[in-house]
């Protein structure tokens, strides 16, 4: 009987885990990051391999903790999700996320007073994403911050 038990939670602790995913993003989406971040930590407390894999948790993780003002962890969870996903990937959709993700990075680092890691990510994003004049403006005021008005 208890192994019988033991047996329905490890199905079920599988299930589980997608369902945790599933809620996580449904919280995300509708606005609410502190739930979103809870449901993604017990998600990836739950399935280990996703921590440094799975690169749309990892992002959204980032995105969630930014808009919580925990600008270490979406610093941390941005780093894992651009070394999750394949920066060889020339499919448009990876791309503009692993661009989107430098700019969250940036603008995280920035927070943080990280000027020179806020520096290398927008450098990243003008570089993936030429006509985006919020980067640049970003890269300019690192540069600024940092005392370089040469480039």
């Amino acid at each position: 009987e208890i192994a019988m038990m033991m047996v329905g939670r490890g199905v079920q602790g599988v299930g589980n885990a997608q369902s945790l995913r599933e809620r996580a993003f449904d919280a995300a989406r509708g606005g609410n990051p502190s739930l979103a971040a809870d449901l993604f930590n017990d998600y990836l407390q739950q399935e280990s391999s996703a921590a440094t894999c799975d690169f749309a948790v990892l992002n959204c993780m980032g995105a969630m903790s930014a808009q919580l003002g925990r600008f270490e962890e979406a610093v941390s969870s941005f780093q894992k999700a651009l070394a999750a996903s394949a920066p060889e990937a020339n499919l448009p959709a990876v791309r503009e996320s692993r661009t989107n993700t430098f700019f969250n990075l940036g603008n995280a680092c920035t927070a943080l007073l990280r000027h020179r890691e806020a520096l290398a990510a927008f450098t990243q994003v003008t570089q993936l994403r030429p006509d985006d004049a919020e980067a640049f403006i970003n890269m300019g005021n690192a540069l600024a911050t940092l005392g370089d008005m040469s480039k």
